[in-house]
């Protein structure tokens, strides 16, 4: 075989691969059906193209960076969903959807670079998220579930920024508040059901304070009952002030003073 049959076998052979890559090439080289009718620049221009492409490129175990938690991430594993299919891949190239499997602290909205990348500060523009209009209490149907409730909240909260989660310092009740009704009634679906976590929506309970408007307030209660036959009596004497001017009370207290004598 000569220098210029050699020369138009991998002429050939790289119009035919760069035809499997790029949808422009592809199209010229079905129109011209002859590798040897495609300009010079058009090959250029797809090869171009490809070497973008393929330089913009997320490989399994690669190492990441999460330019807003400033955490370094590990890229397990790589998968492609078609719709409830799913097919692991070594790679993804740019353009393109996939999943990434082990991710330890990345959220809905974060940027992710190459750990070599020097841009650290660079970010993508942050999901622009309304004020939540809908608040329901979430609680575990035990005490041995409370744990698992928490973990499984803070799993969701990764991948769904529209959701809060906070305690009521007052209650103590853990409140979760989102878009609207519907939104909380699938979070609860995922922790019933992703999570298996046993828990229940119910109304908030709205702790209202009073305040003393008099200098004293004095009780006293006299509790009488028969225990094991004999009547036993307990009496109680209680006194009510308001707080000193500056005073702000005790934080353990719930803002008041509370002394038995």
């Amino acid at each position: 075989m000569g220098l210029y049959d050699e020369a138009t076998k991998g002429r050939s052979s790289l119009i035919e691969a760069l035809s499997e890559m790029d949808n422009n090439m592809l199209d010229l080289f079905l129109s011209a059906k002859d590798h040897m009718k495609i300009s010079v620049e058009d090959a250029k221009q797809a090869l171009r193209i490809v070497t973008l492409r393929e330089s913009c490129k997320l490989g399994d175990h690669m190492t990441l960076y999460n330019t807003n938690t400033q955490h370094k991430e590990r890229v397990n594993k790589l998968l492609q969903m078609h719709a409830n299919d799913v097919e692991e891949t070594p790679s993804i190239t740019a353009g393109n959807i996939g999943v990434i499997i082990g991710l330890k602290v990345a959220r809905t909205g974060d940027t992710l670079i190459q750990f070599n990348d020097s841009r650290k500060s660079l970010r993508l523009q942050a999901i622009d998220i309304p004020a939540p209009v809908f608040f329901r209490v979430v609680e575990a149907a035990g005490i041995s579930g409370k744990k698992s409730l928490e973990e499984a909240l803070k799993n969701i909260l990764r991948l769904d920024p529209s959701l809060h989660v906070h305690i009521d310092q007052d209650s103590g009740q853990t409140l979760i508040s989102g878009m609207g009704e519907l939104h909380l009634e699938i979070v609860k679906d995922r922790l019933l059901n992703d999570f298996k976590v046993k828990a229940e929506l119910r109304k908030m309970r709205i702790s209202y304070r009073e305040a003393v408007v008099t200098d004293k307030i004095d009780y006293t209660y006299l509790y009488e009952r028969e225990v094991m036959g004999k009547r036993v009596k307990v009496q109680v004497s209680l006194t009510i002030t308001p707080l000193y001017k500056n005073d702000q009370g005790s934080f353990k207290e719930g803002g008041n003073r509370i002394t038995v004598l």
